[in-house]
């Protein structure tokens, strides 16, 4: 397991290390939206009109800023599906 860091979130637990960005090789970072807790629907602008209820979170390319494709309900999901575009 390792520990996600970010100035503003609580911190967040993966069990995989995010690998380098399959199109240009840099980092990626974890990227997230705070909704719950707020008490209020929020809408996500990057998703067009849909309204996020819950944290969601997903990784992005620190230098292309490619991203894993989607929301996640979890950094794990969002890891996961960011190591699986290795492949494309």
């Amino acid at each position: 397991m390792i520990t996600i860091k970010q100035d503003g979130y609580a911190d967040v637990r993966v069990d995989q290390i995010p690998l380098p960005c399959p199109f240009c090789g840099s980092a990626a970072e974890l990227a997230q939206l705070e909704h719950a807790g707020t008490g209020k629907k929020r809408v996500c602008i990057i998703a067009s009109s849909r309204v996020q209820h819950a944290d969601t979170f997903w990784f992005k390319c620190e230098s292309c800023k490619a991203t894993s494709g989607g929301h996640h309900g979890s950094a794990q999901k969002a890891v996961e599906a960011w190591n699986r575009r290795q492949g494309q």
